[in-house]
């Protein structure tokens, strides 16, 4: 009787250690997939609706790790002409509890392109977003700062902060990739660009639309009237 007892207590053991892995595998891709080869395409478009370049980003070496996974995320930026105007990576962790995601990603491409001449560094945050997502939550803030340089001499730096995220609704979407239920996440973003002293800010709103098991559907910006004057949609997605 003894020994069975201990057995039960071995097998419930594993059994609960079994549950607690497969739980946080699938909470690993709940808002960000983390599956090798997925590849994810963006269009974005303009106030009437035309569609312009477009971002297609590639899950890659994604690894597991002690509370969760890592993931490479290898992006080709494309005009409304179809060319391959810029690349770039970053890195996404996933936990249990969050995704957290490379503030890198949110450095505008056109950017990038007018400091290929230039030394780059960069100092990044991770964005986070909760795998327990619920209407009226309140998300940490996250920012990135760049310094750039040219000729080894300071020429400028830039950072961009997004602040006030609020879980604001949750909507159905319909894209070109089908219909998703989306937890809405409104949030401002503050760039602050810095030349020989002086301090440019641009401050805009904005919207990212996140379903689950599939991660961003859509995303919004908003000018000072309220209006989005430009959107990006989710239009292929396609998972090994």
């Amino acid at each position: 009787m003894k020994t069975k007892k201990i057995y039960k207590t071995i097998l419930l053991g594993l059994l609960v250690a079994c549950f607690s892995n497969i739980v946080k595998s699938q909470s690993c891709g709940m808002f960000y997939p983390m599956v090798n080869g997925t590849e994810i395409e963006m269009t974005s478009y303009d106030t009437l609706n035309q569609p312009g370049g477009k971002s297609i980003n590639k899950i890659s070496d994604v690894k597991t790790t002690a509370d969760g996974k890592t993931a490479t995320v290898q992006s080709t930026y494309k005009n409304k002409q179809d060319v391959v105007s810029g690349t770039s990576s970053w890195l996404v962790k996933c936990t249990g509890n969050s995704v957290f995601v490379d503030m890198q990603s949110y450095i505008p491409q056109q950017s990038k392109n007018q400091w290929k001449d230039m030394t780059i560094k960069a100092e990044a945050g991770q964005l986070e977003i909760p795998q327990n997502l619920s209407v009226g939550m309140t998300l940490k803030d996250a920012s990135v700062t760049v310094t750039m340089y040219k000729n080894n001499v300071l020429y400028s730096t830039m950072k961009i902060t997004i602040f006030n995220r609020v879980v604001a609704s949750k909507e159905s979407i319909t894209t070109p990739a089908g219909t998703f239920i989306c937890y809405k996440i409104t949030q401002e973003m503050k760039t602050e660009m810095s030349i020989n002293g002086n301090v440019i800010p641009i401050n805009i709103k904005s919207a990212e639309y996140y379903a689950a098991g599939t991660g961003l559907v859509k995303n919004e910006m908003i000018n000072e009237k309220g209006r989005v004057y430009r959107y990006g949609l989710l239009t292929k997605i396609t998972k090994p």
